[in-house]
C-alpha cells in the first residue's frame, strides 16, 4: 500500500503527539517534557519541516527534517508506528524525502540516529552509507 506524506499543520499535533509518545516509549534513552515537545512541534511546522505519513487517512509516522546552508538534509526524527513497521512505509517516507531534497537542489542527506542499531539497519537499506565520521549519509542525484 502507498502512503500519502503531508507537510504537518499546526492541527496536527493531537496525531503528532500520539505517535511521539510512541516514539518516545520505543526509545526509552530519550525524554522529553510536553512543552518542550510542543515548542519543538511549533518549530518544525514553522519551518514545514515536519512531514506526516498516512495510510488510508490514519498517520502512521513521521520525519522530522533540519536543512543547512552547506547543501544537506538531516533526517532529525523518523518514525514508522511499530504495527506498520516491515510493510516498506519507511521506505517510501525515505524515498518521499529524497525526491523533496532533490527538488530543492540539495546535493546530501544524513540521518540523526538516536538508536543507532535499528536505525542503522534499515538506514542501510534505504541506500545511506556510513561516511569516514560515521554518520549516515546518502548523495541526492
Amino acid at each position: 500500500m502507498k502512503i500519502n506524506v503531508e507537510c504537518a499543520t499546526l492541527k496536527d499535533y493531537p496525531k503528532f503527539k500520539e505517535l511521539h509518545k510512541r516514539y518516545l516509549n520505543a526509545n526509552a534513552n530519550h525524554h522529553e517534557n510536553e512543552k518542550q515537545e510542543e515548542a519543538e512541534f511549533i518549530n518544525y511546522v514553522e519551518r514545514e519541516s515536519l512531514l506526516i505519513a498516512y495510510v488510508n487517512d490514519i498517520a502512521i509516522g513521521y520525519a522530522m527534517l533540519n536543512g543547512y546552508d552547506d547543501g544537506s538534509c538531516e533526517i532529525h526524527q523518523i518514525f514508522i508506528a511499530p504495527e506498520e513497521q516491515n510493510n516498506g512505509y519507511g521506505k517510501q517516507l525515505v524515498d518521499y524525502i529524497m525526491e523533496m531534497a532533490k527538488q530543492e537542489g540539495l546535493k546530501k542527506l544524513n540521518v540523526f540516529c538516536l538508536d543507532i542499531d535499528a536505525d542503522r539497519f534499515w538506514m542501510l537499506k534505504c541506500g545511506f552509507e556510513a561516511d569516514e565520521l560515521g554518520y549516515l549519509v546518502r548523495e541526492i542525484k
